[in-house]
């Protein structure tokens, strides 16, 4: 019983910290961690439209799972395929339903760290 209480203060202290470091970064217009569900298919068989994926601001390379502002398009989620030393060049796993985006390496908003199995409010992307 006394495990289970320390685990869980240490777990509230954690999320109040993870929370504080959202808010802070939130100011500063530039989310740490972003919640996204999936909207669409060019992402498939990796993600599946309703999947509910965790993005963190980190360094990113050829590989990576990243979501973006895409201008008019919005939010998506893409591949890094190839990097330049200002541009980024994006495209999803399913090859016939995505577009192709060359964007400033400033619109990459998070690296995909892994699904979120819990019901969540979040913004959909492409």
């Amino acid at each position: 019983m006394r495990i289970v209480l320390k685990t869980a203060k240490v777990l509230l202290v954690l999320v109040g910290l993870v929370a504080a470091l959202h808010v802070v970064c939130l100011l500063c217009q530039r989310p740490l961690i972003r919640l996204v569900e999936v909207d669409g298919i060019s992402m498939q068989p990796t993600f599946e439209p309703g999947d509910r994926l965790l993005f963190v601001r980190k360094h990113f390379e050829p590989g990576s799972v990243v979501n973006a502002d895409a201008g008019d398009d919005g939010l998506v989620i893409k591949r890094v395929v190839r990097l330049t030393d200002s541009r980024v060049h994006l495209v999803g796993d399913n090859t016939e339903h995505s577009a192709v985006y060359d964007l400033p390496r400033s619109a990459i908003l998070g690296v995909y760290v892994g699904k979120v199995p819990l019901k969540l409010p979040c913004c959909k992307a492409r």
